[in-house]
């Protein structure tokens, strides 16, 4: 059996709740830079990648240890290395949710502004 941080299940977690802490509110995200950028040769060696010498669209690393520092991870020398789907895309869909209960909301308030034009 491998213990891993990186488990979904219900079996290996506690103290489950709605968001809470303002660190993992996902509302920081709205801070967060989405940038257009191109790998240097010696990340990027492989020429046969079609992404190759491409522009990209992504986030800078040290701009998400800055804003969303947990979904953060490091090097063995403690340098800011990546960013990590794993925390990064539940708080992104946590915002769209609760876009689409203002829009339906919105959408609700407008068809009872029509129906009370009749």
């Amino acid at each position: 059996f491998r213990r891993s941080t990186n488990t979904s299940t219900k079996r290996h977690k506690k103290d489950i709740k709605n968001v809470e802490n303002t660190e993992l509110n996902p509302k920081r995200l709205y801070d967060l830079k989405v940038t257009q950028f191109k790998y240097k040769e010696e990340y990027q060696p492989n020429k046969k990648d079609f992404r190759y010498d491409k522009n990209l669209i992504g986030f800078i690393a040290e701009d998400v240890a800055e804003i969303y520092p947990i979904a953060t991870d490091y090097n063995e020398q403690g340098e800011v290395e990546n960013w990590n789907e794993r925390y990064i895309i539940p708080a992104m869909l946590k915002l769209i949710q609760e876009q689409h209960a203002e829009i339906e909301q919105m959408k609700k308030e407008i068809e009872d502004l029509k129906g009370g034009n009749k």
